[in-house]
């Protein structure tokens, strides 16, 4: 994260459970910058995986669905859940063989669209502040 704020004009933590909010936060910037700047804006989505290091297919997947968001193509979540369910690590968590990660963690992380609002990331004092931004369309 750190890194990314160094260089990004905004950093945007996404997640399914923020996903359609994520996507209307940044069409609704995308669009005031080319209307007041006049120029287009550039997302790049990082899947961050586990510890930013280990790629993680929920995090694969949670970026196909924003990508789809902003701009179309399909997607299809039940087979992200399947390939979910399917991955050797998350497997490992459904079973209960992770101390640090409760059971139920990836039934709830795969679950889209709950909550109105986007994850705003600003370097703050060398770290990152998140701050909640309610997001009124969808």
């Amino acid at each position: 994260m750190l890194a990314a704020a160094a260089h990004a004009e905004q950093v945007i933590l996404g997640s399914y459970m923020t996903a359609s909010a994520t996507a209307a936060y940044i069409r609704d910037h995308a669009q005031v910058d080319a209307l007041v700047r006049g120029h287009e804006t550039t997302v790049t989505i990082v899947a961050m995986g586990s510890e930013g290091v280990r790629p993680s297919v929920e995090d694969e997947r949670c970026g196909d669905y924003l990508d789809h968001l902003l701009r179309g193509g399909g997607y299809d979540h039940l087979g992200a859940v399947w390939e979910c369910m399917n991955d050797p690590e998350i497997a490992a968590s459904l079973r209960g063989e992770h101390d640090y990660r409760p059971k139920e963690d990836i039934v709830l992380a795969l679950q889209r669209d709950l909550f109105d609002f986007a994850m705003i990331g600003r370097r703050e004092d060398g770290h990152v502040r998140v701050t909640r931004q309610d997001v009124t369309s969808r």
